[in-house]
């Protein structure tokens, strides 16, 4: 089996790709794990606890782009379902 040599310098910041941001609120706030707050029973008393939004409750997105120099390109893709 192969391994891949470790690379010779950590990537920067400026050498990521885009970054996808997601919404639950029709774009007020965007955050890479949306979480929303539900309210569950548990020993019979109502408490509110953060949960990870589903992907269905996404309203918007939109992405985060690393620093472009001249000539440079980027691609972001999106793939959906509407219903």
């Amino acid at each position: 089996m192969w391994t891949p040599p470790p690379p010779t310098k950590p990537p920067t910041a400026t050498r990521r790709g885009p970054t996808p941001l997601f919404s639950i609120d029709r774009g007020k706030t965007f955050a890479a794990k949306p979480t929303k707050t539900v309210t569950v029973t548990e020993n019979g008393k109502a408490v509110q606890r953060v949960v990870p939004a589903s992907p269905s409750d996404y309203t918007n997105v939109r992405w985060e782009l690393p620093e472009l120099g001249a000539g440079q390109t980027v691609n972001c893709n999106l793939r959906v379902r509407v219903k």
